[in-house]
C-alpha cells in the first residue's frame, strides 16, 4: 500500500513545506510534488538521488529536486504507522553549497512538533 502525503502544520497555523513551495517557480514546486507521489508509491525503494536518508539525523529524509542550478531539498519523515509521508521543511540552494545546520535543525524541531501534536493537513 502506498503512502499518503501529509504536510505538517506548525503550532501557529503556518504550513512550512506549502509555504516553501510558493517560492519556487511552479515548474519547480510541480516537479517537487510529482517526487512526493513517486516517494509514496516506491516507498524505501525510491532512492536514486531522490529519496535519501539524512546523515546524522535519525529519522530524517529528502527529498530533491534540481531545476537549473537550484536544489529544491524537502526534509520528511515516514510515519510507518500511519503510512504518512510527512513533509517537515523545505529550502532551497545552489548545487554545489553546503546545507546550513539551521535547515536540519528545522527540519528536526518540526519532526518533534509533529510527533506530539500530529498537526498535518
Amino acid at each position: 500500500m502506498a503512502w499518503t502525503v501529509v504536510y505538517f502544520v506548525d503550532k501557529d497555523g503556518s504550513v512550512p513545506v506549502a509555504e516553501f513551495e510558493d517560492t519556487l517557480s511552479e515548474e519547480h514546486a510541480a516537479k517537487l510534488r510529482a517526487f512526493y507521489g513517486y516517494v509514496c508509491e516506491r516507498q524505501w525503494a525510491a532512492g536514486g538521488g531522490i529519496f535519501e536518508a539524512v546523515h546524522g539525523f535519525p529519522d530524517l529524509f529528502e527529498i530533491r529536486a534540481k531545476r537549473g542550478k537550484t536544489l529544491a531539498r524537502v526534509f520528511c519523515a515516514v510515519d510507518k504507522e500511519r503510512e504518512r509521508l510527512v513533509l517537515l521543511h523545505g529550502f532551497a540552494k545552489g548545487i554545489e553549497d553546503a546545507t546550513p545546520p539551521a535547515e536540519l535543525e528545522a527540519a528536526a524541531a518540526n519532526l518533534t512538533r509533529y510527533r506530539v501534536a500530529d498537526n498535518v493537513k
